[in-house]
């Protein structure tokens, strides 16, 4: 039998685990080598390319692959001032992150400005996905509270189904809030290019 001092070892050992391994940076530095590795070909190639080939096409290259590594952000070039554009207009410590993560929602005028397009289906689904987020959280912090509180033994069958079912609701969490990223972002540009506009 597995007593309630192991699931509250066990609940410290495995959420920051989790944690830890769900935002590991691996996957970004993959794409950040990536980017460095497209820089060093278009040096390479501009060396050896002729001068017409260099202007038109190494020269674009070049600014689209530096502005995607700076900014994580994958555009083309005539795209490229419109992003720093709504930068600058944006201001308040919105950072590039930001604006790519709401890249999804983010539309061109026939002027080339940048403007979110986010229906309002869309942000009533956000806040509902975010309701339901906190219930599943505040279910799975209430469960492990009694659980660990119980004074009876509990079998060893229970407690690992516990366990595994505390794990499955910490991930439906993180998947709903991270798949959320993108419309909270959206929304949040939206409502300060709103307020400037007004």
């Amino acid at each position: 039998m597995i007593d309630k001092d192991i699931i509250n070892v066990i609940s410290a050992i495995i959420i920051p685990l989790l944690v830890a391994i769900i935002s590991s940076p691996i996957i970004s530095n993959f794409f950040a080598r990536k980017s460095k590795i497209q820089i060093k070909d278009v040096d390479v190639m501009s060396k050896y390319a002729s001068k017409d080939f260099r202007e038109k096409i190494i020269a674009q290259i070049a600014e689209e692959s530096t502005f995607e590594h700076l900014t994580g952000i994958s555009t083309n070039q005539q795209s490229i001032s419109s992003y720093y554009e709504l930068k600058n207009k944006l201001g308040n410590n919105f950072t590039w992150k930001q604006i790519k993560n709401a890249k999804p929602y983010l539309r061109f005028d026939n002027d080339n400005n940048i403007f979110v397009n986010l229906p309002k289906a869309l942000i009533l689904l956000k806040n509902i996905s975010l309701g339901i987020a906190f219930i599943i959280l505040f279910a799975s912090i209430i469960m492990l509270l009694y659980v660990s509180n119980l004074e009876i033994k509990l079998s060893d069958k229970l407690i690992i189904s516990f366990i595994v079912y505390y794990i499955y609701f910490m991930l439906c969490i993180y998947f709903i809030l991270h798949s959320l990223v993108p419309v909270i972002d959206a929304h949040m540009i939206k409502k300060r290019m709103n307020n400037l506009d007004k």
